[in-house]
């Protein structure tokens, strides 16, 4: 079973290894981005040591050579530098700072596989299933080997996990979720194998070695094809990310209508009509860039109006009103607010004048969506606001004033 398993994984990681190759060589792309040449090393790598873990092909080294288990050194080899390869290339995609004990722990744990390998592993008979050690040597040589797997293997784990809350692209979003996947189910495998060395060395007998091995093996078909995907072109993840992006527009356009909404109760709107559900769904990006252009009438009407309230001031019986705004009764003015129509302009006029306005439009969305969910939070859900004035006394505000 295990052998199968190498084989599809080996197989796949050479057709990614061969179809990522002339991707680097074109214009010297390795040259120019580092990185580029890095996850195709560890490509490269990684097929390399999956290779020599086949049966077939672990003893045909040792045969071709006559040294035993030297196709086991050597994918313990190919296995290290790939790690090493993703680790670092994943430092620069997620512009993280490299440690500098990376370089050094690699020629270290290559050092110790060196040196233990002749005195212990190599003058022993040929063993392609490692999973229980037979000597202390073996039991070292695969600790080590593990061990500086998960060590290194939670660099670009921490890397992506920060990456990910704050991708707000899908297909990148998916793609990095992939690859953090691959990396923690990674992570488990070592973890897994090194728990299973341990435990197979000392308590032999124990029931957990047969299903903790089954696991490392499942963990390794998993990881090896997540691996693989983390290399599929960019229209697999758009396809993937086609549903999530509908909904996400959706809710963008149900975010900034409710801010339109609450600005056009204040504002006539400039551009008045009302669109059905269906034919926003049909063209999203039209109806969200029309919300935002609809909020920032309100947002320069709005000023406006407060502006010419101000101006009023001292006409008559002045509203003092939070932070520093005073404005006077709104009877003269062509549109009447009541004293909690007063309240939800200033409310409003403050968050939109506060909040950045970046050229980007996407970005311009997304601070209008930020508004409105925290003026839904703090007021409610469509507060009522009456544009009307009313007669009666407006207790709330300012006892003895009639807003009429």
């Amino acid at each position: 079973m295990q052998t199968g398993v190498d084989v599809v994984i080996a197989v796949v990681a050479w057709v990614v290894t061969i179809w990522k190759m002339p991707v680097v060589l074109r214009n010297r792309r390795w040259a120019h981005d580092e990185r580029v040449l890095r996850s195709w090393a560890f490509a490269l790598f990684f097929a390399l040591s999956i290779t020599f873990q086949v049966d077939v092909v672990y003893l045909a080294v040792d045969a071709f050579t006559g040294v035993n288990n030297l196709s086991w050194l050597a994918a313990y080899v190919c296995l290290a530098l790939a790690i090493y390869f993703v680790s670092t290339a994943c430092c620069m995609a997620m512009r993280v700072r490299q440690p500098g004990w990376i370089l050094p722990y690699l020629v270290v744990t290559l050092g110790l596989f060196a040196a233990i390998f002749p005195l212990g592993v190599a003058t022993i008979p040929e063993w392609t299933e490692h999973t229980a050690p037979r000597s202390g040597c073996d039991l070292l040589f695969m600790q080590f080997m593990y061990v500086y797997a998960i060590v290194l293997g939670a660099i670009p784990a921490l890397a992506f996990a920060r990456f990910t809350r704050h991708e707000g692209a899908f297909p990148t979003r998916i793609r990095t979720g992939v690859t953090l996947l691959a990396v923690i189910l990674a992570l488990v495998y070592f973890l897994t194998k090194c728990v299973v060395s341990l435990l197979a060395f000392f308590y032999p007998s124990s029931s957990l070695v047969s299903y903790l091995a089954t696991l490392a093996m499942v963990l390794t078909g998993a990881s090896g094809l997540l691996w693989s995907l983390v290399f599929a072109p960019n229209r697999l993840y758009l396809s993937l990310a086609r549903p999530f992006t509908f909904c996400e527009k959706v809710l963008t356009l149900k975010d900034l209508k409710q801010l339109q909404a609450r600005l056009n109760r204040l504002c006539p709107p400039v551009a008045p009509g009302q669109a059905t559900w269906w034919e926003r769904l049909k063209n999203l990006d039209f109806y969200i860039y029309r919300a935002v252009i609809g909020i920032l009438d309100g947002k320069k009407m709005l000023a406006d109006y407060l502006e010419v309230l101000e101006a009023e001031q001292g006409s008559g019986d002045a509203l003092s009103l939070s932070k520093g705004h005073r404005l006077c009764r709104p009877e003269t003015f062509a549109h009447r607010w009541d004293g909690r129509a007063i309240e939800e302009a200033i409310r409003l006029h403050q968050a939109l004048q506060g909040a950045p306005e970046p050229q980007d439009f996407q970005r311009l969305v997304a601070v209008y969506r930020d508004i409105g969910r925290r003026l839904k939070v703090s007021t409610g859900l469509n507060p009522g606001v009456s544009t009307r004035p009313r007669p009666e006394r407006d207790e709330g505000l300012n006892p003895g004033v009639r807003v009429r």
